[in-house]
Formats: C-alpha cells, sequence, structure tokens
C-alpha cells in the first residue's frame, strides 16, 4: 500500500486506531514477556541469598551450642 505522505501512513486509510493499538498491545507483551523472567530471576537471587545467609546463621548458632554443651559436660565431669 503507497501512502503520499506520514499524515496518511498514520491514518492508515481510517484504519490506523486499530493497526497501532495492534502494535501497541503486542509491543507491551513483547516487553513484559522479556521482562518477567529477568524481574523473576533477581528476585530468585535475592531469596537464595536471604537463604543461604539464613541457613548459614542457624549453623554457626548450632555449633556454638554444641560447644557450649560439650563445654558444660566436661566441667560437670571434672
Amino acid at each position: 500500500m503507497y501512502f503520499d505522505n506520514f499524515s496518511d501512513f498514520v491514518q492508515m486509510g481510517s484504519h490506523g486506531s486499530y493497526v497501532w493499538s495492534a502494535y501497541g498491545v503486542t509491543a507491551v507483551v513483547l516487553l513484559a514477556s522479556l521482562g518477567y523472567p529477568i524481574k523473576r530471576r533477581r528476585n530468585l537471587a535475592k531469596e537464595y541469598a536471604r537463604r543461604v545467609k539464613r541457613e548459614s546463621t542457624i549453623t554457626q548458632n548450632t555449633k556454638t551450642e554444641h560447644s557450649k554443651n560439650n563445654i558444660q559436660k566436661e566441667s560437670e565431669s571434672v
């Protein structure tokens, strides 16, 4: 289809509003399809880091508790 000027191109023979809204919706869907996995990956990475930190803290506390218990038992047996 040939257009004489840019205004005719934008109007597309009175179908411009449908054509450009379809392009807009398509662009939004494509951007969301690209953006959502990136955001989800970042959130999962943060969640994993929090979980590792929490578990390492729990492990350290458990080791500390065991050490205290062993020291108490040794001092009681002496």
